[in-house]
């Protein structure tokens, strides 16, 4: 087996790699591979990930932008009005705004945050993708329960 097959095995950092865009980390020897069958792979992951998880909102948010800005430049093609190409920039800003949350920056205060709610070490070279988001799913579950139970008592 030279790749990983779904969101069940492959390790978080490679994980977070592929969602970078570097498919290679869909191998599970990264020297042992092909540009195709590393597409093919992360397709297969990104594929079970949305089976069991379903589309995050920012990712959705993310396909839309991406689905306008698509549409704008092939009405800048037909028509080339100028005010198409400035809503166009200012959507790509707004797209990479939203792409830019999305960094290693924000995951690693999220991961010390989580070992520090459930007293865990998160080793993102050791523990599954599956795993991570079943421990955020908890957590995001106890968040709401909290967050219901403080407006409950005001």
């Amino acid at each position: 087996m030279k790749y990983y097959n779904n969101i069940d095995d492959i390790l978080l950092f490679n994980w977070w790699e592929l969602q970078k865009g570097n498919y290679q980390y869909a191998r599970i020897d990264i020297e042992v591979g092909t540009d195709k069958e590393d597409e093919e792979a992360h397709i297969r992951i990104n594929d079970s990930y949305i089976a069991e998880f379903g589309i995050s909102p920012e990712m959705e948010e993310i396909v839309e932008l991406r689905r306008r800005i698509a549409i704008l430049e092939c009405d800048l093609v037909i028509e080339e009005d100028s005010f198409l190409r400035n809503e166009i920039r200012r959507l790509t800003k707004e797209l990479n705004d939203v792409l830019s949350k999305e960094g290693k920056t924000d995951r690693d205060g999220f991961i010390v945050h989580l070992e520090k709610w459930y007293g865990l070490r998160i080793d993102e070279k050791k523990i599954t993708a599956k795993k991570f988001y079943k421990i955020v799913k908890e957590f995001e579950k106890e968040q709401a329960q909290l967050k219901k139970a403080s407006s409950a008592t005001k």
